[in-house]
Formats: C-alpha cells, sequence, structure tokens
C-alpha cells in the first residue's frame, strides 16, 4: 500500500483502521477467496495488477481488494468483504485505500465492472455509471472486461 498503514483515505472518504498488506495475484488464499465469491480468477498473476489483503484490528481477515493501472486509468479489480463483516464501512476502507493508490500511480480516473445490483455502493461514493461508449478502450479492452462482463453489467466511474 505505498506505506500506507492503516489505510489513510482520500478526502471524500474517511480514514480506516484496517490493516494492509500487498499480496501477489498468485497467493492461494486470494484466488480461493475471489473464486469462491465467483469474481474474476483467471488473471491475477498477469503483470499490472496490484492485490491486497487487509485485517481488522480485531485480527479478521478476509478482506481483499484489486486494482489494475491501464494507460492512465486505474480499475478496480476486486473489493470483497465477508458477509459476517458487512455494513462496517470495510468495504468504503478498501475502497478508499484503492482508489488512494490509483492516484499514487498516476491515474487521472477510476473505473469497475459491478453486478448491476452492487452498482449502488459504487454511485453512494462519487462514481457515476456510464455507456459502454464511454469507456477508454484501454478499460473496456482489459481482460478482466473479457472474463466477467456481460451486457447488464454496470460499469462505472470516478475522477481520483
Amino acid at each position: 500500500m505505498s506505506g500506507l498503514n492503516p489505510i489513510s483515505a482520500p478526502a471524500a472518504l474517511p480514514a480506516s483502521d484496517l490493516i494492509a498488506h500487498a499480496l501477489a495475484g498468485s497467493a492461494p488464499d486470494l484466488a480461493a477467496a475471489l473464486g469462491a465469491a465467483h469474481l474474476p480468477v483467471a488473471d491475477l498473476a498477469e503483470p499490472g495488477r496490484r492485490f491486497f489483503g487487509y485485517t481488522t484490528p480485531e485480527g479478521a481477515d478476509g478482506l481483499y481488494g484489486g486494482l489494475e493501472m491501464l494507460d492512465g486509468h486505474g480499475l478496480v479489480r476486486s473489493i470483497l468483504v465477508p458477509e459476517a463483516l458487512r455494513g462496517r464501512g470495510h468495504g468504503r476502507a478498501i475502497l478508499s485505500a484503492l482508489l488512494a493508490e490509483a492516484k499514487i500511480a498516476g491515474a487521472r480516473d477510476v473505473w469497475g465492472f459491478s453486478p448491476a445490483a452492487a452498482a449502488g455502493f459504487f454511485t453512494h461514493h462519487g462514481f457515476r455509471i456510464v455507456a459502454r461508449y464511454e469507456v477508454p478502450q484501454a478499460v473496456l479492452g482489459a481482460r478482466v472486461a473479457q472474463l466477467t462482463c456481460p451486457i447488464s453489467t454496470a460499469i462505472v466511474t470516478r475522477a481520483v
């Protein structure tokens, strides 16, 4: 996390007490957790992806986030919070950390592919839903888009 521990947030989102640690895309626990949640795993170990595990101060883990950089655009790969830990702001904290990472990496905006039912999470945090024709080719051409982007997927974006 570029030395941020605990996670500090951009001004738009509050700080968090989650503790972050970088993970290799090949980490078995990452692939198992994402796979169990029906999130994409086929390209985790490919270059250009950054994944993080998060732990609560109480020691609960199994929280994950991922970011991919594509020609100056950030792409949120995954945000995973176990069911038992939801509703406590952990998803917001992970998103905040990923936005900070994207900014540090030089992204001018951040994108995400979200199931339509979960798009409200992103719009609540300053993203807007866009049509496919508005998406930069670098983002639309990302391997994860080919793996998991049916027509019903909401595409979201925001500036960093």
